[in-house]
């Protein structure tokens, strides 16, 4: 199968777009949930005499993004965490145990374990809320044709539809996103015939709207397609909308 950029999305039953960002934050100040740890996230386990050790332990840990304290017979457990819960459906019940996480505004998605709506803080451009998927930001989701994708250059610009269904963020909170950091970008697609293809971009920024989003830097990563035509070929390519009259591009894949 050949993929071409941007994709012919009518091909498709199934198109996810997801960033997650190359660096981690330092772990700050945070907020305590009691009786309740977050499992399946230990980073490392350490020896803490006290929650408050606990706390200065997982600020000295590189990746440390939450803790779980807890006591067993004359034990005292302090496990590190290299994610943080994303709502508390995610932790679990621990009698006299407490669950411990940076305070800090996120500014995207990562190191967030669970999916479902956050609100970010995005350099630049301000608070939004958006789709949050294990520690990948959903940028877009399509599929099927019952919400319109061929849409004016303001719609995509200001972003539309729902994050949770059918959407797409918009380029202006795209622009400041990716050039907050350095962002990976992942594109699932699963065809008619139930193929599943993805190409992953180990670093992705586009320019802002004066550039008309034009990509600004891409570094094609892997792929599971037949053809890598286009793939590593759109640096510099700016953003098309059928009412833009600098390229052509879209009106021949709009649908």
């Amino acid at each position: 199968m050949e993929l071409e950029i941007p994709f012919k999305l009518f091909l498709f039953t199934t198109f996810l777009a997801m960033f997650t960002r190359q660096q981690k934050v330092k772990y700050t100040r945070g907020i305590g949930t009691k009786d309740a740890i977050l499992p399946s996230s230990t980073l490392k386990k350490v020896t803490a005499a006290s929650a408050v050790s606990c706390t200065l332990q997982c600020s000295q840990t590189k990746g440390c993004r939450s803790w779980n304290y807890y006591k067993t017979r004359n034990r005292e457990n302090c496990e590190l965490n290299s994610l943080k819960a994303l709502n508390s459906d995610i932790l679990v019940r621990h009698d006299g145990g407490i669950y411990y996480q940076d305070a800090k505004e996120e500014m995207d998605c990562n190191d967030l374990d669970g999916a479902g709506m956050l609100p970010i803080k995005i350099t630049g451009f301000g608070t939004k809320e958006v789709y949050c998927d294990n520690g990948w930001l959903v940028l877009m989701r399509r599929y099927d044709n019952t919400m319109n994708f061929n849409r004016n250059w303001t719609d995509y610009k200001l972003g539309f539809g729902d994050p949770r269904l059918q959407f797409w963020m918009g380029n202006e909170a795209l622009h400041a996103l990716t050039n907050q950091g350095n962002y990976s970008m992942l594109v699932d697609m699963l065809s008619c015939n139930g193929n599943y293809y993805y190409v992953k971009w180990n670093l992705f920024r586009i320019k802002n709207e004066a550039m008309k989003y034009a990509v600004d830097a891409i570094t094609l990563e892997s792929y599971n397609t037949t053809s890598t035509a286009g793939l590593d070929e759109i640096l510099g390519l700016p953003f098309g909308t059928t009412d833009n009259t600098d390229t052509t591009c879209a009106e021949r894949h709009a649908t």
